[in-house]
């Protein structure tokens, strides 16, 4: 929905999702802002940047002329007094798929600070890079002071399908506390490109253990004897990952499984967080999800499923992991770390 700002109308475009897409070309969703009171255009955001705009070098051999479909789904966010607008996005077009647009993609994946009174961007962290994952950013920035060390800080918290939560200064951009960079597993598809690294915040912690490593057999269904037994023989099929394993031809022998999976984490589909800043505690619900990311090969033609939405399989509809339902989730922003974290789950 448009948001109204400082008597500005900020208007968000919401693209159809780009996963199961059969092309590579579509228009980006730009950012735009009208006057409320005479409906002037004022300004646009290119969400795909042009050229000599920043990071317009993350689209490789000139796919920003073709590549589209960036937008933003959730509602927006803004601060009056900082005079800012903030926003989140999506992926580019055929997000299971990377090789026709090389590079990091930004502003996908992204949130974005925009001035409202003239669209230009104060400050951006791209959240994932070169999504081939459906982890479109699904809930709306959270706003609210922390304090943190004895210190008032207007924050920005972003929580993600992946099950991390993000902390900002709503005001500069800057972390709260640091992300690190880390290595992932890379694409052993030819032609495709997956980034070499990822961001992981080191707090807040994600909001389900089963975030860093995957499914491990610690996490493995276990009502009775047999629903293990059965959901280890189904896991013994595939290589599980955490969050960035890379996808795959459909249908592929020893696929990955991709935990939290697109439909897991703060999707938009439970809802989004809450918070109460007097005691800086946060309320997210979470839900576990498995999925095989994949892509579909040339078919001449012939429909196929969707990979995205393949049916069951071996254990039919029974889940693997436990607890097989989402969660609430409480966690105490400011701990920072240092030991007094409150991180209580629920059915």
């Amino acid at each position: 929905p448009p948001i109204v700002v400082n008597g500005v109308v900020v208007v968000l475009v919401g693209h159809q999702p780009s996963y199961g897409q059969s092309r590579i070309e579509n228009v980006p969703g730009d950012i735009m802002g009208f006057d409320a009171k005479t409906g002037e255009f004022l300004w646009k955001f290119h969400v795909i940047p042009r050229p000599g705009e920043v990071g317009h070098e993350t689209w490789e051999n000139d796919a920003w002329r073709w590549s589209g479909d960036i937008s933003t789904w959730a509602p927006a966010s803004a601060d009056p007094e900082l005079g800012l607008v903030y926003m989140v996005t999506n992926a580019s077009t055929v997000q299971s798929y990377s090789g026709h647009r090389p590079g990091d993609n930004l502003f996908g994946g992204s949130v974005l600070a925009l001035d409202v009174r003239t669209g230009e961007r104060r400050w951006h962290f791209q959240i994932h890079r070169s999504d081939q994952w459906n982890y479109d950013l699904p809930t709306p920035p959270m706003l609210m002071d922390l304090t943190v060390d004895g210190q008032r800080i207007p924050a920005l918290i972003q929580n993600t399908k992946q099950g991390l939560i993000f902390a900002f200064n709503r005001e500069t951009g800057e972390p709260i506390w640091p992300i690190e960079e880390r290595e992932v597993i890379q694409t052993e598809v030819p032609g495709n490109y997956t980034s070499l690294t990822q961001p992981y915040p080191t707090w807040p912690e994600p909001v389900d253990p089963i975030v860093l490593n995957g499914l491990t057999e610690e996490f493995v269904i276990d009502y009775t004897p047999e629903l293990k037994q059965q959901a280890l023989e189904i896991l013994s099929q595939y290589r599980v990952g955490g969050l960035y394993v890379p996808p795959l031809p459909y249908n592929h022998g020893n696929d990955f499984i991709n935990n939290v999976g697109c439909l897991g984490g703060g999707n938009i589909i439970p809802h989004p967080p809450v918070a109460d800043p007097s005691t800086g505690m946060m309320y997210a619900s979470h839900s576990r999800s498995c999925s095989a990311p994949g892509f579909m090969r040339p078919t001449n033609g012939v429909d196929v499923d969707d990979p995205n939405y393949a049916m069951p399989g071996a254990g039919g509809a029974t889940p693997n992991s436990t607890p097989t339902t989402g969660t609430t989730v409480a966690a105490w922003l400011p701990g920072g770390g240092g030991g007094g974290a409150t991180r209580n789950r629920g059915p």
